[in-house]
């Protein structure tokens, strides 16, 4: 059971690199950066489980619509972040278009951006 559990997991994973490969070169980020960018998302399922994508990344998301519905200032927590900003690390490149550097809704914000971003925290909500 243990090795279609793992099996199952890697699809997802497999999966879901796939989709931010996909989103990266759309916006333009450097193939280097996308690569190493998506080690550190295999190195957080691998520490903590397919819950890295099933919850954690939720979360993120849930910070980011309540940043822009509520009008405050962004706050992820669980996510290391960009040196002197709030915006994390993990998908900086998009969140940095989104919100300025202390956590504000930039006016100048691209709504595919923040759909992109959207697309990558909440692709697998359905299955936690």
């Amino acid at each position: 059971m243990g090795n279609n559990n793992s099996l199952m997991s890697g699809f997802y994973l497999d999966l879901y690199c796939d989709l931010y490969a996909d989103i990266a070169e759309r916006f333009g980020l450097a193939a280097t950066e996308s690569r190493l960018e998506i080690g550190k998302i295999r190195n957080r399922v691998d520490s903590e489980g397919i819950q890295f994508l099933t919850v954690c990344l939720p979360r993120f998301g849930k910070a980011v619509d309540k940043a822009l519905s509520k009008n405050t200032l962004l706050l992820v927590e669980g996510f290391q972040k960009k040196p002197n900003t709030v915006i994390p690390k993990l998908f900086g490149w998009l969140t940095s278009r989104i919100f300025t550097d202390s956590g504000a809704e930039r006016p100048e914000a691209d709504p595919e951006v923040l759909r992109a971003l959207r697309q990558l925290v909440y692709f697998y909500t359905s299955l936690s």
